[in-house]
């Protein structure tokens, strides 16, 4: 059986991607250390991939897109309970 996870944006519009129920469960704990809901960190772990993917082929257009797409996914909210966090 597969978890469904809706995501939504600013816009009335959702989509659907389907999860493994072995993923859903690390989805739900890392959400849960970043203190928000899956939708946003599925959401924000998208932009960071799509992000690096367009700095990879050295897509300036891209870069600039996804760096405001992050700014609008209010990136404050985050929190990083990694030991290694404290490192940076």
């Amino acid at each position: 059986m597969r978890r469904r996870l809706s995501l939504q944006n600013r816009d009335p519009q959702g989509r659907l991607i389907r999860v493994s129920q072995d993923l859903w469960p690390l989805l739900e704990e890392e959400a849960a250390r970043q203190e928000m809901r899956v939708f946003q960190f599925v959401r924000d772990a998208a932009l960071l991939s799509v992000g690096y993917l367009a700095g990879a082929r050295g897509n300036d257009d891209g870069l600039i897109k996804i760096g405001q797409l992050a700014v609008q996914s209010n990136g404050a909210r985050r929190r990083f309970s990694s030991p290694w966090a404290a490192c940076a």
